[in-house]
């Protein structure tokens, strides 16, 4: 097998990790997650490669569509979390305005 290779199916299955943490809104847990897959990006960025293998490619683009994956699950979150601040804050300040009298 090829040097590499170990190294990118690592990354992919801690991809699919992180996917099925933010399909599950463990938002946490892809942080952590992250963090592990992080060290094997290191790892592959310090291997001198010309040319990947085709299974390596296919690895690396289905780690590619995953990663625009978790980015539209974590913007659809982040849309979330702003509005139940605004909603929060449009509470409170009834609640103050309502207080004052």
């Amino acid at each position: 097998m090829l040097a590499y290779r170990n190294t990118i199916e690592q990354i992919y299955h801690i991809s699919e990790k992180m996917l099925q943490s933010s399909q599950r809104n463990e938002w946490q847990d892809v942080v952590h997650i992250e963090q592990e897959r992080q060290s094997f990006l290191n790892q592959l960025s310090s291997i001198a490669v010309q040319e990947f293998d085709p299974v390596s490619e296919q690895l690396l683009q289905k780690i590619i569509t995953i990663n625009d994956e978790i980015e539209v699950l974590s913007r659809q979150e982040m849309d979330n979390c702003r509005k139940e601040y605004i909603e929060v804050k449009n509470k409170k300040s009834a609640i103050s305005a309502y207080s004052a009298f």
